[in-house]
């Protein structure tokens, strides 16, 4: 299942991309992550339990940002697995900035084993949307007003 999206952010690119770099922030905006350690320089060990529909349930697993372009792009790989079955992930994110607006565009891929499988793209997808939505909004929540 392919996945894309953009977002916008009234702060400068720089500032955007220290924020999606920082661990305690990110674990911050994704709702019900219990934990996100860093296990060596750009690649962290996650659990998260997720209540969306089929996708529900806990999931452990790994997320690895690679092929740093600061601040313009990155590459961020994300593998897990609990009882709804597993998902691996990729995708990369892109910065631009234009005066005093960021503009963010992620193109990736999800693959789903198990149930999470079985109960179809169209559900996944809305899920995952849901899902980026909220973590842009969280993103978005820690900028300062200016």
């Amino acid at each position: 299942m392919k996945l894309s999206g953009d977002y916008t952010f009234a702060a400068d690119r720089q500032t955007v991309w220290d924020l999606l770099h920082d661990p305690d922030v990110i674990k911050s905006c994704i709702k019900g992550c219990e934990s996100l350690d860093e296990i060596e320089p750009g690649r962290f060990r996650a659990e998260v339990v997720v209540g969306v529909a089929a996708v529900k349930g806990r999931y452990s697993g790994t997320v690895e940002i690679s092929e740093k372009n600061e601040p313009e792009s990155y590459r961020m790989t994300v593998s897990g697995q609990g009882r709804p079955g597993k998902i691996d992930a990729y995708g990369v994110i892109s910065l631009r900035d234009d005066q005093s607006v960021t503009w963010l565009t992620f193109e990736g891929e999800v693959k789903t084993v198990g149930t999470l499988a079985r109960v179809g793209s169209r559900l996944t997808s809305a899920a995952a949307k849901m899902l980026i939505g909220q973590f842009m909004k969280g993103i978005n929540g820690h900028l300062d007003p200016k």
